[in-house]
């Protein structure tokens, strides 16, 4: 599969498309939902949507990092 559009590494944390992917994939149709711990704005990860040929890579979201401890967007806050 291509995965055009997709750089899963370029960046590191500052990567726009999201690092470190978690679970599973999810399908739905012809296209496959997942989620990344890492990347996106802030570093605090992303939901990302791609053809199952492996096109069409899309960021449905990107989860705002933490700020004063507590966020609101579902992103996992490290442990105290």
């Amino acid at each position: 599969m291509s995965g055009s559009g997709f750089d899963p590494v370029a960046g590191a944390v500052a990567n726009s498309d999201g690092i470190h992917p978690q679970a599973g994939l999810a399908a739905a149709g012809d296209r496959l939902y997942g989620v990344m711990s890492g990347g996106g704005n802030g570093g605090a990860g992303t939901v990302f949507a791609l053809n199952t040929d492996g096109s069409g890579f899309t960021n449905l979201h990107e989860f705002s990092p933490p700020a004063m401890g507590f966020n609101t967007t579902g992103v996992r806050l490290p442990a105290l």
